[in-house]
């Protein structure tokens, strides 16, 4: 049971170079179908297909961008790009709106990413999959492009397991276990032999790389050198399944496969502050032996099922980062776009990890090499909906991820009424009543006089600021981010002003940076208002 982790591993990546086998065996290099089919044919699709494409019967221009060999052939003012070549390909020259004589689309510029993306896919040669050209007067109903289901229920990845019996071989002796036979029939089959033992000394080589990564200590290898029992190996093996270094050299195989990051990447690479969390629990999983439906559906929806202690609760909360993993492009303007772009790249994943099968394709268009239509797909999208992707928290023109507190209800009730009763207790500082405004205009010093008698620990979480912040108007993430930054610069000179006032009374920091924040927003204004041009007469007075 130890091995079943990373034998299912490797079915699953084997997948995947299948699927990725089909797409070469098309001419395109797999990246580049794939950039395709995410970015540019829902571009096309969204943006230009309404007036240029064959199959809906308007072509301005004489161009056509429903197949490859319609931008090939081009319109009126001949082949609409150059692959391999941004800067002489007409589509960029439209879309950049650089040229007043020629701006596609017409009615709305494409977004800057969308013209990147363009960029990208011309510079990579302009990979395009769709082969033939769509039939002139074609009917634009919905219709099955790949296999149907009926085919799917009879292609070879999708038939259950079978038990084949083990295979009678002509070489006696070598046999040890039953996968031995069915490594050995393919050989005689083709008249060959497998290759003489290797001497034990290479052997526990290569055991021990296989399954720590590691090589094995002298004092290993000696002990085992020692041992001629016939139960030598096998001990070492199981040696080996115990050691944590197990865990971590194949739990690295999935987190690859998971798109596992500390970071977000792409336009805002963030730090994904707890992605640690995940890392350590796809280790534990290999280490513990964990069942693989188990591991399964803890990482789809851990946070749903209903555990008996609260370690195990924990985990199960954890699990579910496989679905925040990935790059996101968290700058997006369009929420409700940002939203379904990460839903595709949660089904995405989903498809390449549990099934080896790219379900992305299918958000445009039914799947060509799998039995896998587009209603299936927004099936599948319709439930990823109901899942917290983004935060409620941040809602300024950089999104944020959802993170789950691990506090139970009670706990953070009872944490919000010991903060408002120790609150209450406290004695009132007065604030100067022109300086002492909290909220508004002059939350900015309130702040940084809250930092001072604000009771938690900096290395708590932002929720349990939130008694403490209420009363006073205050934003409890800004307070709690205030706190952390104060707190670990105690030492900066650029805070010695008000460590000084800190140190003496209350009132004098909101005093004090109250009339400072307000010069500086009077500098602003003032920098903000335009520069009064000279009269001609003074300019003629003065030249006189």
């Amino acid at each position: 049971m130890r091995l079943l982790l990373p034998r299912l591993t490797g079915l699953l990546l084997l997948s995947q170079l299948m699927t990725v086998r089909g797409v070469l065996a098309e001419g395109l290099p797999a990246d580049g179908a794939e950039f395709f089919e995410k970015k540019i044919r829902p571009l096309l699709e969204e943006r230009c297909l309404e007036c240029h494409s064959v199959g809906k019967g308007k072509t301005k221009g004489g161009l056509a961008l429903d197949s490859a060999a319609g931008w090939q052939k081009g319109g009126d003012t001949g082949p609409a790009l150059v692959p391999g070549d941004v800067e002489k390909s007409l589509i960029i020259n439209a879309v950049r709106y650089q040229n007043r004589d020629l701006q596609m689309p017409p009615k709305k510029a494409l977004s800057s990413q969308q013209i990147k993306d363009l960029e990208a896919w011309v510079a990579r040669g302009a990979p395009d999959p769709r082969s033939t050209a769509v039939a002139a007067g074609a009917a634009t109903h919905h219709k099955p492009m790949g296999m149907s289901l009926e085919d799917g229920r009879n292609f070879w990845s999708f038939q259950p397991v079978g038990d084949p019996g083990v295979p009678v071989v002509k070489t006696d002796g070598w046999v040890k276990t039953p996968v031995d036979a069915f490594l050995l029939a393919p050989l005689e089959g083709q008249g060959l032999y497998p290759a003489p033992a290797t001497d034990r000394r290479t052997l526990l080589r290569r055991v021990t790389f296989d399954l720590t990564g590691l090589p094995p200590t002298p004092e290993e290898t000696a002990d085992f050198l020692k041992d001629t029992s016939a139960e030598a190996y096998p001990r070492v093996v199981e040696r080996l399944l115990r050691s944590p270094q197990y865990g971590v050299r194949w739990g690295r195989h999935w987190l690859d496969v998971a798109r596992y990051a500390d970071s977000n990447g792409l336009d805002e690479n963030i730090a994904y502050g707890q992605a640690w969390r995940y890392r350590d629990y796809v280790v534990n999983a290999f280490n513990e032996d964990k069942p693989f439906d188990r591991f399964l559906i803890e990482q789809m929806a851990g946070d749903l099922l209903e555990e008996r202690d609260e370690p195990t609760r924990r985990e199960g909360i954890t699990a579910t980062a496989f679905l925040s993993m990935g790059a996101k492009v968290l700058a997006e303007p369009d929420v409700q776009k940002l939203e379904m772009d990460i839903i595709d790249e949660q089904i995405d994943t989903m498809g390449k990890t549990f099934l080896g099968l790219t379900l992305g394709c299918a958000r445009c268009h039914d799947h060509k090499f799998d039995p896998i239509p587009t209603e299936d797909y927004y099936a599948l999208a319709a439930i990823f909906r109901s899942t917290k992707s983004l935060g409620d928290d941040r809602t300024g023109a950089i999104k944020y991820w959802y993170e789950h507190d691990f506090s139970t209800p009670q706990q953070i009730e009872d944490e919000r009424g010991e903060a408002m009763v120790s609150e209450r207790k406290k004695p009132r500082l007065p604030l100067p009543p022109r300086r002492g405004r909290i909220s508004g205009k002059g939350a900015k010093p309130g702040f940084l006089v809250s930092r001072r008698g604000c009771p938690i620990c900096p290395g708590n979480f932002p929720h349990e600021v939130e008694g403490f912040a209420a009363p006073r108007g205050l934003h409890p993430r800004v307070l709690h981010h205030c706190r952390t930054h104060l707190a670990f610069h105690e030492d900066d000179p650029v805070f010695a002003k008000w460590r000084e006032l800190a140190a003496r009374e209350m009132w004098r920091i909101a005093d004090h940076y109250g009339r400072l924040f307000d010069r500086v927003e009077q500098a602003l204004a003032a920098a903000k208002k335009p520069i009064p041009k000279p009269s001609p007469s003074r300019i003629r007075n003065w030249k006189a």
